[in-house]
């Protein structure tokens, strides 16, 4: 179903988000190869399903997604699915993707929430430095991803935004808020191993 351009893209799209959830490693081969149809919402939901399946051997496909699909949606699920996969390549990629200006918000937004999923203690840097993107939607989710990972030597960052950046993030709230709320994370401490 999921590879028939004969029937209704919804069908398609449900058949693909199905096998997402199947816990084998059979349905890797067809969710890639859903990344190529010519229809969004099945690539997007292509994308999806590989982050819920977890399958690292997708990564690669996926970070070709990411940096180069034309659709940004598409590109921007493709970061959600690495934040689910988290290997080295992974954790690169959404660095860079973070890092170019040239990449729409929210991808790159998409990027710096996947960065705290994955815990990427590397990224800490890179995400202080997005807390003063020109986007809101780049610095709220830079915010929350240094909340995500405790990582302390953000709260002085964090703590100029909590204080002045009342910009909104639509169907979220104020960066500030979200800042405060990275603060109040990071203030419980490091992580238990």
């Amino acid at each position: 179903m999921a590879a028939d351009p004969a029937l209704d893209v919804s069908l398609r799209s449900l058949a693909i988000w199905a096998l997402g959830r199947q816990n084998t490693d059979k349905v890797r081969r067809p969710l890639i190869a859903a990344l190529a149809d010519s229809d969004i919402s099945v690539r997007s939901e292509a994308a999806r399903a590989l982050g819920v399946l977890g399958s690292r051997r997708a990564a690669g496909r996926l970070i070709q997604v990411m940096r180069g699909d034309p659709d940004a949606s598409v590109r921007m699920f493709a970061a959600h699915a690495l934040g689910s996969l988290c290997g080295p390549k992974a954790v690169s990629a959404l660095r860079e993707v973070l890092a170019n200006q040239g990449e729409e918000a929210k991808v790159r937004g998409e990027a710096a929430e996947s960065l705290g999923e994955c815990f990427a203690s590397e990224a800490v840097p890179d995400l202080i430095a997005a807390l003063m993107d020109q986007s809101p939607e780049v610095r709220f989710w830079s915010a929350f991803a240094l909340g995500q990972m405790r990582a302390e030597s953000a709260v002085a960052a964090l703590e100029s935004l909590a204080s002045s950046d009342d910009a909104v993030v639509p169907g979220w709230w104020s960066v500030a808020r979200e800042a405060a709320g990275a603060i109040e994370e990071i203030r419980k401490g490091p992580w238990e191993t």
